[in-house]
């Protein structure tokens, strides 16, 4: 069996918010990473094929760099450094701007350059998934080389069947960004019943949205960020995330196939599974642990 060493730690990002971070390492060492992109509410250490990564990918000869965004659970205190010390402000996904998640992937891959990892792999889960997206299409010299995008979601088919009425909402959120109060809470919920801000309630539902990504319930929109992803990629689909996705995974599956710019693509249904892999596991890290070789 593989000893892992594993290190908790922080990160910080350009804005100065502390992170949680832990680092599962194999002992006889390694210069490959992956990284760990959580979702909607989740936090670093949520999902519970977290621990089955943590021990089957140093295993398979990669360190697992798990670590928080500021999206973190539905609302979070998080450091912040200033000037003369420290401070305390609200995040959260109540908070949650997709333009922001550039900040938090960086001094990820910052801390594994530092720690000597040569080849970085970006792995997102759900909102992860467009978080990541967003990242590698406008980060320039992003220096990851492969990317696996765990139960991708798409945002105005969740919108369409997850909030009701969510135009007016979305129309509110205007007028209260208009009055100064973007940082107030919407008197809607998005899913997973999570309080939202009319800042990122409008950054889910304005027009042409960075996070209208995965278009399967409007197949004439561009699918966006994901369709300038060049390196190595591979899309694990499952196949009972009706949630996420309201269409067909085999038809979702061949639309990836249709819009990818990577030469190096793989998309596969997990059957049996739901949106967190939960009672699929093993065999989700068999899938990914196929492709890695």
């Amino acid at each position: 069996m593989t000893q892992i060493i594993t290190t908790p730690d922080k990160i910080y990002t350009p804005d100065g918010l502390e992170l949680d971070t832990v680092l599962f390492e194999p002992k006889r060492g390694t210069n490959r990473a992956i990284i760990n992109i959580h979702g909607i509410s989740g936090h670093y250490l949520q999902n519970h094929f977290i621990s089955y990564m943590a021990r089957s990918y140093p295993e398979n000869g990669y360190a697992f760099f798990t670590v928080n965004n500021r999206g973190h659970d539905y609302i979070a205190d998080v450091v912040k450094s200033k000037i003369n010390g420290t401070d305390r402000v609200q995040k959260g996904s109540a908070f949650d701007i997709i333009e922001e998640s550039s900040f938090d992937i960086l001094p990820a891959i910052d801390y594994l350059n530092k720690q000597g990892y040569e080849e970085i792999i970006l792995q997102g889960h759900s909102l992860g998934v467009l978080k990541a997206c967003y990242f590698l299409s406008t980060e320039k010299n992003h220096g990851i080389s492969k990317t696996i995008l765990l139960s991708p979601m798409d945002v105005i088919h969740l919108l369409d069947n997850q909030v009701k009425d969510w135009k007016y909402w979305r129309d509110m959120a205007e007028t209260m960004i208009e009055g100064r109060r973007g940082q107030q809470y919407m008197g809607t919920k998005i899913w997973l019943d999570v309080p939202i801000s009319a800042d990122s309630f409008w950054d889910y539902a304005k027009e042409d949205s960075n996070m209208w990504q995965f278009n399967f319930s409007n197949l004439s929109r561009e699918f966006i960020h994901f369709n300038k992803i060049k390196i190595p990629m591979l899309v694990v689909l499952p196949e009972g995330d009706n949630i996420a996705i309201g269409i067909d995974k085999e038809q979702a599956k061949n639309e990836l196939k249709k819009r990818t710019a990577s030469k190096s693509f793989k998309a596969e249904i997990l059957p049996g599974s739901g949106h967190g892999y939960w009672g699929h596991e093993e065999k989700l890290m068999e899938v990914i642990n196929n492709w890695l070789k």
